[in-house]
C-alpha cells in the first residue's frame, strides 16, 4: 500500500512458491508452540525453584512471541497479496462480467481489415511543444486526444542520441456498434483484439505510425485507455519492426494478450472497475510490470471512465513506493526536458 494505492510487480527479487510460503509459517507456528509449553514449564519450575535464568526467561519471552506472530503475519500477507489476486479477479468476472468474457471467447469477432481499406489524414499541422513531465500529465493528454474521437491519435515524437522516439496517445472504444464502422476505434476491435490478438484499431496505429514516418527499429510508447491498452500490448507482443519500450495504461485487459516480457508496463486499474478483469486472469507478478490500484469513488462504467483515473495518477506521481518509482522514472526518463513533435491523425475505414 502506498499513499492509498495498492501495488504489486515491479520490484520482485525473490519470488517464493505458496507451499513454500505456507510451509515456513507452518513451521513458525511449530516454534511458538514449543516456546508457549517452554514457557509453562518454566513458570511451573520457578514457583518450586526460583531461578535467575528462569526470570531473564520469562521476561524476554513476550519479545520472541511477539516476534513469531509478526513473522507468521507477514507472511500470511505475502500470500494473500501474491496468491489471491487470481481467486479475486475470478470472482469480480463472474459477479460484475459474468456473460461478457464467454462472449468474447466464442468468435464472434468480424473479420480483420486490410490496411487498404482504411484511409489516414491529419488534423491540421504537427506543432512542438514540451514532452510531459509527469504521469498526470500523460493521462491528461489522452484525455484530450479521446475527446476529439472520430479515430483520432495523437502522436509525440523526437529524436535524441540518434534514436527517434514516438510516444502514442491511444483511446479506449469510441464507437460501441458491433461492426466495423468508419471509426476503427469500435467494439468490433474489442472483439477481434480478445479473439484473434489482432484488430481494426492494431492496423489503425500501424497506419498512424507510418503517416507520421516512423521506420523499423524506432522506438515506441504507448499511453493507452482500455481498448488501447489491448492493442499497445499486442505492439509489444507483435512490435511489427517497431521497438515498443513502455506502456503506461487505464483501465485495459492487457494481460488477455498475454504476459509482456521486456517492456515496461505501468497499468493502472480501479477494483471497482469492471473492464479491466475481462482478461479472467491477474496481470503477472514480474519486474517489468507494475499494477496499480485503488478504489474509484463511483462504481461500474463511472469508475471505467479516464477522467475517474486522475487522483490515482497524481498519487502515483508523488508516491515513493519502489515499484511506482521504477516504473515511473524508466516511462518519464526520456521525455525530460525534451521539446516533442505533436501530429494529431485520423485514420476512418473507407466507404464501400
Amino acid at each position: 500500500m502506498s499513499n492509498g494505492l495498492s501495488v504489486y510487480g515491479g520490484s520482485v527479487r525473490v519470488v517464493a512458491a505458496e507451499h513454500e510460503i505456507h510451509r515456513v509459517a507452518s513451521h513458525l507456528a511449530t516454534v511458538e508452540r514449543l516456546l508457549l509449553v517452554a514457557i509453562e514449564t518454566c513458570q511451573v519450575k520457578l514457583a518450586l525453584t526460583p531461578s535467575i535464568s528462569h526470570l531473564v526467561f520469562l521476561a524476554h519471552s513476550p519479545f520472541w512471541l511477539g516476534r513469531l506472530r509478526y513473522l507468521q503475519f507477514c507472511l500470511w500477507v505475502s500470500g494473500q497479496s501474491y496468491f489471491s489476486t487470481e481467486a479475486r479477479v475470478r470472482n469480480l468476472m463472474h459477479e460484475l462480467m459474468p456473460d461478457l468474457s464467454q462472449a468474447l471467447a466464442s468468435g464472434i469477432a468480424p473479420p480483420v481489415l486490410s490496411t487498404k481499406e482504411f484511409s489516414t489524414a491529419a488534423i491540421g499541422a504537427a506543432a512542438e511543444t514540451s514532452a510531459p513531465s509527469s504521469l498526470r500529465a500523460m493521462m491528461n493528454r489522452l484525455e484530450n486526444t479521446a475527446v476529439l474521437a472520430d479515430g483520432t491519435i495523437r502522436i509525440e515524437s523526437w529524436t535524441a542520441g540518434g534514436q527517434r522516439h514516438f510516444l502514442v496517445y491511444l483511446a479506449g472504444t469510441q464507437d460501441w456498434t458491433p461492426i466495423s464502422g468508419s471509426n476503427p476505434l469500435n467494439l468490433a476491435s474489442d472483439f477481434q483484439a480478445f479473439a484473434n490478438s489482432k484488430s481494426d484499431s492494431q492496423t489503425a496505429v500501424l497506419l498512424a505510425l507510418k503517416k507520421v514516418g516512423a521506420k523499423p527499429g524506432d522506438d515506441v510508447m504507448f499511453v493507452a485507455h482500455s481498448q488501447g491498452g489491448l492493442v499497445a500490448a499486442d505492439f509489444a507482443q507483435n512490435p511489427s519492426g517497431y521497438r515498443v519500450s513502455s506502456i503506461l495504461s487505464f483501465a485495459a485487459p492487457m494481460v488477455a494478450i498475454g504476459a509482456i516480457s521486456t517492456t515496461k508496463v505501468l497499468a493502472f486499474e480501479h477494483v471497482n472497475d469492471p473492464m479491466p478483469y475481462l482478461a479472467g486472469q491477474a496481470n503477472p507478478l514480474a519486474a517489468n510490470w507494475v499494477t496499480v490500484q485503488a478504489r474509484a469513488t463511483e462504481g461500474g462504467i463511472a469508475a471505467h471512465a479516464l477522467k475517474s483515473y486522475g487522483a490515482m495518477t497524481s498519487l502515483a506521481d508523488k508516491s515513493e513506493n519502489v515499484a511506482i518509482v521504477k516504473n515511473r522514472d524508466a516511462i518519464l526518463k526520456k521525455l525530460r526536458g525534451r521539446q516533442v513533435k505533436v501530429q494529431l491523425i485520423k485514420v476512418k475505414r473507407k466507404p464501400n
